[in-house]
């Protein structure tokens, strides 16, 4: 077991958990991590995406996904929705619900989880970092609607190829991996 970091903050400037730093700004929704546990299986079972305005520094949301509840993050509220049943409920901070122990500590929204062994912290404005305490399979990549572009992959635990930031060929700009691109 170990623990790794990445994050998100300022115009686009993102940390990989292997510690590598990328600019990348824009205004779309991006997928930010999410976990592999069988070697080319890949599903949404955890998953954490953000979205900021086009040009814009600020994130205005944040999705965190497990596989029972869709827990969305805005300036000032939280809210989160049972895929079972489709309940949607505004969360009062601090609260434990479903596994994850949710806090407000100065400026961050903190959310932890058992299960998935991660916190995640948002500022409400431009810095949004995940911390995990896991052997697992983790992908940072923006969901641009053609064969997906992959700005980071972290390999540790999973059998098969390892791509790193700093390894990808300049003349591979994406890969096609087998996940559902449909918009979010």
């Amino acid at each position: 077991m170990y623990e790794a970091t990445c994050s998100v903050w300022g115009q686009g400037h993102l940390r990989t958990f292997d510690q590598h730093s990328i600019t990348f700004a824009g205004g779309c929704r991006y997928r930010f991590l999410y976990e592999c546990r069988e070697q080319h299986s890949y599903f949404s079972e955890f998953e954490v995406q953000y979205q900021r305005d086009s040009g814009s520094r600020l994130i205005n949301e944040v999705i965190l996904m497990t596989a029972t509840h869709e827990i969305t993050l805005r300036p000032g509220k939280v809210t989160m929705r049972d895929k079972a049943t489709q309940e949607n409920k505004v969360l009062s901070l601090p609260v434990i619900d479903h596994g994850l122990y949710f806090s407000k500590v100065g400026d961050y929204i903190l959310i932890r989880h058992a299960q998935y062994h991660f916190t995640l912290s948002w500022n409400e404005e431009d810095n949004l970092m995940v911390t995990i305490l896991h052997t697992v399979f983790f992908v940072l990549q923006a969901d641009l609607h053609i064969p997906i572009f992959i700005l980071f992959m972290h390999k540790t635990g999973c059998v098969g190829i390892e791509y790193h930031w700093s390894r990808l060929p300049a003349s591979v700009p994406y890969f096609d991996f087998p996940i559902n691109t449909a918009e979010v």
